[in-house]
């Protein structure tokens, strides 16, 4: 059985076993929880749960006005796939920071 809370889909992510979408998903936890986002506690502390490589293209992804809406799974990934390719098809550098924080949490 598959657990949908954050710490659930890390695990499941850090396995290997996730879809594009639980990529978008661990995306979205790991930018809202990073110090490069303006309004968290931890914001410029160095305290980063995505490779800073990573974060403008990741925020990019979470962030396209132009994307359709996610209730339509295909058109979404249609439109994201080719604009966000490397994004989708390489792993995302998740620190293995962000699990213990999400055990912890």
């Amino acid at each position: 059985m598959r657990s949908w809370t954050p710490l659930g889909l890390m695990r499941y992510y850090l396995a290997g076993k996730s879809t594009e979408l639980g990529k978008v998903t661990v995306a979205l936890i790991g930018l809202g929880m990073s110090n490069t986002t303006l309004g968290v506690a931890n914001y410029n502390s160095g305290q980063t749960f995505l490779d800073p490589a990573l974060v403008d293209t990741a925020l990019n992804v979470v962030t396209d006005q132009n994307a359709p809406s996610l209730l339509n799974v295909t058109a979404y990934f249609e439109y994201m796939w080719p604009r966000y390719y490397a994004f989708f098809s390489d792993p995302l550098a998740v620190n293995d920071d962000l699990e213990q924080f999400l055990t912890d949490a």
